[in-house]
């Protein structure tokens, strides 16, 4: 992935993004965010914010791509943490501890994602493409239960990962945590047999 915009911001500060994000235009935050970032219109590449998120992200338009959060959504004071004015896209999504769970990275209580003039979000929104990545291996569906539910998923994402991506927008950074059910690193059909 090559990176269009870096941005740094480590206090109350304010980036505004005027024009569109498009297909490949990314971006990532690689500072304890703590300001607001304002995307004026849509929002179609992929924005990465490396560490919490404890200000604002705001996308003025609507969400056609994801935006991922590595590590927390924190509770801040000045309302929705992450607000879209406009709808999201079936491909769109937005991941909270996106590359496979870590203990300590969740989505914190308090802490909103808001779509359009929806109630906000303060959790997993399973099936809209709002996500905390759950901390349950084997978990392929992202729901918090390993049911049968999850079979599938598990053999879309070892035979076809392109399908699962598509089916699980949002996931695909983790799709090999979740897969990896004895935890060895690998994503395997061996791994549906722990030992």
């Amino acid at each position: 992935m090559i990176w269009i915009l870096e941005v740094k911001i480590t206090s109350s500060g304010e980036v505004n993004i005027g024009h569109n994000l498009v297909d490949n235009a990314d971006f990532r935050v690689v500072a304890a965010h703590a300001g607001t970032i304002r995307v004026v219109n849509e929002l179609r590449g992929i924005a990465v914010c490396s560490n919490d998120v404890s200000g604002r992200i705001l996308v003025l338009g609507n969400l056609v791509g994801q935006i991922r959060v590595n590590q927390s959504l924190l509770n801040g004071v000045s309302g929705p943490e992450i607000d879209i004015d406009g709808a999201m896209a079936s491909s769109a999504a937005i991941a909270i501890d996106y590359d496979g769970w870590d203990a300590g990275h969740d989505w914190q209580s308090g802490a909103t994602v808001t779509v359009g003039s929806s109630s906000p979000y303060t959790g997993n929104g399973q099936g809209f493409g709002i996500w905390e990545i759950t901390c349950c291996r084997g978990d392929m569906d992202n729901s918090g239960l390993l049911n049968n539910f999850d079979i599938d998923p598990f053999v879309m994402a070892l035979t076809d990962p392109p399908a699962y991506d598509a089916a699980f927008p949002g996931l695909d950074a983790s799709r090999d945590w979740h897969a990896d059910c004895n935890a060895t690193g690998w994503s395997t059909t061996s791994t549906s047999t722990p030992s």
